[in-house]
């Protein structure tokens, strides 16, 4: 069974489809998402995953759910991305509407403005909810990517499946955070190995729609495999080759919205869509590079770009060797 190329199918499919401008499938996406009240959300950390029938509301641009608790939030400690599904009764393949959206969760602080926002919202009653033994948890979803199957599209000319981007529009990444969590990872670690399985493991759990996380170390003229998170990777890259390559020989960032249009890109996995590669420094050179694959074409902005570089200068003044 070859899973990448059936996880690339729909990608290839779907790139000579007919798409939709960007501000009619976005109204589309907040009629349908309007008209129910009931998503799967699914959420996932390591080996555990679980998916959870729950009400929402969508309101401002992100999903607010309400739970009382349960394992979902076993895997949220670990793992803020999530993904959530919302469909129509099946009947018949000329009549398909449903929606895949993956973003990032967040607890909502109880009894904050926000938290009694929704509250008013949904006309839930403020007293009842005082009165339980512990407050309910209030989620919310700041969507990053929605994926739109509607039949109904084709008859006006577009492709059934539509693809919206959010990511740039949903609340940025918290990069300062990230390089905090980074320093307390790697206080008195002497030994790069463990510093950078750590930092790969930090990006891919806490940046949305990521399919690969990790780094390549520079040995003469190639770049050789190093810790990372994601699928099998390609374990040497030959210097000024690729994405990766090529930010190494140049001693720059490289951020590809679509790699299929890059020249000699090297395709270690056929589902990645964009890219994203910063290098590291060691001794006044490049020793390492940073790298990010996606999905999701165009998944990486200017912002995740200088995030990323100043994530990289923390790795360049540790002391490991």
């Amino acid at each position: 069974m070859d899973y990448r190329k059936a996880a690339a199918y729909w990608e290839e499919k779907d790139a000579s489809g007919a798409g939709m401008d960007r501000e009619s499938l976005l109204a589309e996406a907040e009629q349908f998402l309007a008209a129910h009240n009931t998503c799967a959300l699914a959420t996932g950390s390591g080996g555990f995953v679980r998916c959870t029938p729950i009400e929402y509301s969508y309101r401002e641009g992100k999903f607010y759910l309400f739970s009382e608790g349960g394992q979902k939030f076993r895997a949220l400690e670990k793992n803020r991305n999530v993904c959530l599904a919302v469909y129509d009764e099946y009947r018949g393949f000329a009549n398909l509407a449903g929606m895949q959206v993956t973003g990032t969760a967040s607890l909502v602080e109880p009894w904050s403005e926000e938290y009694l926002a929704q509250l008013a919202f949904q006309k839930l009653p403020e007293a009842a909810l005082r009165a339980l033994d512990h407050p309910m948890y209030l989620l919310r979803i700041a969507p990053a990517r929605v994926d739109f199957l509607c039949s109904a599209f084709k008859a006006r000319g577009f492709a059934p499946r539509q693809h919206l981007v959010l990511a740039a529009e949903a609340a940025g990444t918290d990069y300062g955070l990230l390089i905090d969590r980074l320093r307390a990872l790697g206080e008195g670690e002497t030994d790069r190995v463990p510093l950078y399985a750590n930092a790969a493991a930090l990006l891919f759990e806490s940046l949305p729609d990521l399919s690969w996380a990790g780094f390549y170390r520079l040995c003469g003229e190639t770049l050789v495999l190093g810790p990372f998170q994601g699928r099998p990777a390609c374990v040497r890259i030959p210097l000024g080759k690729g994405v990766c390559g090529t930010a190494a020989r140049e001693d720059r960032a490289v951020r590809v919205e679509d790699v299929h249009r890059f020249p000699g890109h090297i395709a270690c996995d056929c589902a990645s869509n964009s890219e994203l590669v910063v290098p590291i420094h060691g001794g006044g050179t490049v020793s390492a590079v940073l790298d990010l694959d996606s999905p999701t074409a165009g998944r990486f902005t200017a912002a995740d770009e200088a995030g990323l570089l100043a994530f990289a200068r923390v790795l360049e003044e540790h002391p490991a060797r």
